[in-house]
């Protein structure tokens, strides 16, 4: 078929598409409670189902007395059978893929991939081109190519059958017919699980192609620039590739990235920021304009939102989204048609509208600086280390934060911002100044600590060169697909490794 037919069909549905969206975002709580109902009558006969009296449950007070909010360690007496090939355990039928991921509290993770949500992530891919072509008049976005920075489609048998690998690459590996012929890069190239060689191969392969979207978490695709940049003898991507129409972005937070990206490819980037997870992919900015991502209500999962404060206690509140608040900070618990129950997935979230309801994610509840009760988070730093740049003209690149403690004569604890730059005149100080007000202005116990010296003393810079953060990734296995930088940690591991491998 023609790609301008494809182009006009594909408008057409994007059109009914949304408009159904918008129906089902005026009746978000409705619409919620109809989702629990569903996934709970679907799962009644499975192990997990009778075992937690699914048959009984009428309402989200019945769910939240007989299911507990459980994170992947507490799972894993139900995980294990799954992965033995037993048959309805906590969803029908057997999964014949898991997504392997990256876990802080119990090494990598697999997580079952069922045929539901596979069609769950199609339907969210379809969302962010249908939200594109509608914000987008004039889109020829069907006439190009479209690059997909994901892991790679190579499966690791288990012995009891099924699979298991990245989930993107599970996903390139299901992709529907109609996409897969303008989709890069090549099967041969997208199995290639090398991540630098996989990256070089894309790089020689993409280049004099007509790319119209570009997918990628921004550490990953600036990494891509460069060896575009490298390859054409100089020549910026934003001219190797006019007819760039979207950048798809998603895993970390885009402003820190923002101006070296957009300086690396050589203009603004129209983009589209998504929030997928191994778990289940979650929400889809709706407009380049909005702030937040729209949560996904017809994507098989349920929400429950933990109050940031309350989080991991026996009994803290699990609020739906009829009780959630603007501006307030939750953990986010999913219930889904991967047959997870009450899973806290770890994120932390913050509402930027309810109608519809906006998310933005803010941070990890495992990613935090508390070491004499300063309470900071991701999102914290992220926006201290933008403004900081900003404000003394720092070039820098990636960055991770760390509390390095006293002398034992006195013990005060000082933040420590270990930065990557080749900047030789790096204004390590004024940096150091500027991200430590910024600090003050939006933490109000940081600030208790700050205030005197009393508690904690001014933060310091540790400059590190190009291709630290890199390495050190290298080193742990953990290139491209969803790894990414810990931007902020309670303890001094990531800061340290990271010092020693400058």
């Amino acid at each position: 078929m023609r790609p301008r037919i494809v182009g006009s069909l594909f408008s057409i549905w994007a059109r009914r598409r949304l408009q159904s969206v918008e129906a089902l975002v005026r009746r978000a709580p409705e619409a919620q409670a109809e989702t629990l109902e569903a996934l709970l009558a679907t799962a009644r006969e499975t192990t997990f189902g009778r075992e937690h009296g699914f048959s009984g449950i009428r309402s989200h007070a019945d769910f939240a007395r007989n299911v507990p909010v459980r994170r992947y360690v507490e799972t894993l007496p139900w995980l294990h059978r799954v992965l033995r090939g037993e048959e309805n355990v906590t969803w029908p039928g057997r999964a014949r893929w898991f997504a392997k991921t990256s876990g802080t509290t119990a090494g990598d993770k697999a997580i079952p991939v069922t045929d539901a949500l596979v069609a769950q992530n199609r339907r969210a891919g379809r969302d962010v081109l249908a939200y594109h072509v509608r914000s987008t008049p004039g889109s020829r976005l069907f006439e190009g190519e479209l690059l997909f920075l994901g892991g790679s489609t190579t499966m690791e048998g288990l012995p009891a059958g099924g699979q298991v690998g990245d989930l993107s690459g599970i996903m390139t590996a299901e992709m529907p017919f109609w996409l897969r012929r303008r989709v890069r890069p090549s099967p041969g190239v997208v199995a290639i699980r090398d991540w630098e060689l996989k990256l070089e191969a894309i790089a020689r392969e993409t280049l004099g192609r007509d790319l119209k979207l570009l997918s990628g978490m921004p550490s990953w695709s600036l990494l891509l620039f460069e060896r575009w940049r490298a390859l054409s003898g100089g020549r910026s991507p934003a001219d190797l590739f006019p007819g760039l129409e979207l950048f798809v972005h998603g895993g970390v937070r885009y402003e820190p990235y923002r101006e070296t990206l957009e300086t690396s490819f050589g203009r603004a980037l129209r983009r589209l920021e998504v929030y997928p997870a191994s778990e289940g992919f979650l929400a889809v900015q709706d407009d380049p304009g909005s702030v937040g991502m729209v949560l996904g209500l017809d994507y098989g999962t349920f929400y429950e939102f933990v109050p940031a404060a309350e989080a991991g206690s026996p009994s803290a509140r699990r609020l739906t989204l009829a009780e959630v608040r603007v501006g307030e900070t939750y953990s986010i618990v999913l219930s889904n048609v991967a047959g997870l129950w009450a899973y806290e997935i770890g994120d932390l979230v913050r509402f930027a509208s309810i109608a519809p309801p906006r998310v933005t994610v803010v941070g990890r509840t495992t990613a935090f600086s508390n070491c004499c009760g300063e309470n900071l988070i991701v999102e914290e730093v992220e926006e201290a280390f933008v403004a900081a740049c900003a404000e003394t003209g720092a070039t820098a690149g990636e960055f991770t934060v760390a509390a390095r403690h006293g002398a034992v004569a006195d013990g005060r604890p000082r933040l420590e911002w270990v930065v990557e730059s080749a900047d030789p005149a790096f204004p390590s100080e004024a940096f150091a100044r500027a991200a430590d007000a910024v600090l003050r202005r939006r933490n109000h116990d940081y600030d208790t600590k700050r205030t005197g010296d009393v508690g904690m003393l001014p933060p310091v810079v540790a400059l590190v060169p190009p291709g630290t953060f890199h390495s050190w990734m290298r080193s742990l296995g953990k290139l491209g697909g969803q790894h990414k930088v810990p931007r902020l940690r309670n303890d001094r591991d990531v800061a340290d490794a990271l010092l020693a491998a400058a």
